[in-house]
């Protein structure tokens, strides 16, 4: 399933229908791709990042790439399916991390995807898979749309609300970090959003982008350990993520107009006589 046609807005890496005891418990891990979960029967707690969200039949979540999962049973036996996909060009980023609601409509669709992993019918399966999959993913979205426009004056407020806690988790996220190399779509993954649609949401919140963001972080807790540590410079660079001390030093004076042995020397007092 790597080699998928162009035509398709989505690549389809694998999907599988499966059944489960009581005892089902998947151990926390991340992918690369988007991953489509859906039940058919019983329930899943489905353990996002720090997030529990409980699945009943024909609910599903789309999870964004690198986020943690772990989908455990949640009371009743769980038949589920799931699909890995890299999206090419579908309109995604809005509701991954959320819980889709089946509308009528989509239940056949949802039957017949699941009909044709539990048992393959004949030749050109997966293109009926992933094409398939294609129409449940735009219809889930469309219908999360729908609702959100169907309570606009209810859903505003929890929508900026959501957005102003997304901002706060993702810039603590960084702060957390700031000793290591990160990444957006790392930070993306830690609030559960696909990493374009979180930098839309960080941009328009803070005038800021995310690389910008973390670079002043970086650079604020340098400033904290140049004057109130005796750490090296070469240690301080390491703990704010740069492992190379020239570059540290360089974008240091770029940024601050001073070197950090200056600033330290003075006292994190402003360059000048």
């Amino acid at each position: 399933m790597d080699d998928r046609p162009l035509a398709f807005p989505i690549r389809l890496v694998a999907a599988a229908y499966k059944e489960a005891g009581r005892n089902y418990l998947v151990n926390p891990h991340v992918n690369r791709s988007f991953q489509w979960y859906g039940v058919l029967h019983g329930r899943v707690d489905l353990v996002l990042g720090d997030a529990t969200i409980r699945l009943r039949p024909e609910e599903s979540v789309l999870i964004p790439p690198l986020a943690s999962r772990s989908p455990r049973c949640g009371g009743r036996p769980p038949a589920y399916l799931w699909a890995v996909f890299d999206n090419v060009r579908l309109d995604l980023d809005d509701v991954a991390g959320r819980k889709l609601t089946t509308p009528e409509p989509l239940r056949p669709d949802l039957q017949a995807l699941a009909a044709e992993l539990r048992k393959p019918r004949g030749a050109n399966t997966d293109d009926l898979t992933q094409a398939l999959l294609v129409r449940l993913l735009v219809g889930l979205a469309r219908h999360a749309r729908e609702e959100a426009r169907s309570a606009p004056a209810a859903l505003s407020p929890v929508g900026a609300l959501s957005r102003r806690e997304t901002v706060l988790r993702a810039q603590a996220f960084m702060r957390r970090n700031l000793h290591r190399e990160i990444g957006r779509e790392e930070v993306a993954a830690a609030v559960h959003l696909s990493a374009p649609h979180l930098a839309r949401v960080f941009r328009a919140a803070t005038g800021q982008t995310l690389n910008r963001s973390l670079t002043e972080m970086r650079l604020t807790q340098a400033k904290e350990r140049l004057v109130g540590s005796s750490l090296s410079i070469t240690q301080i660079a390491r703990e704010v993520g740069f492992s190379s001390l020239s570059h540290f030093s360089q974008l240091f004076q770029r940024e601050v107009g001073n070197t950090p042995s200056d600033y330290r020397r003075r006292g994190g007092r402003a360059w000048g006589p």
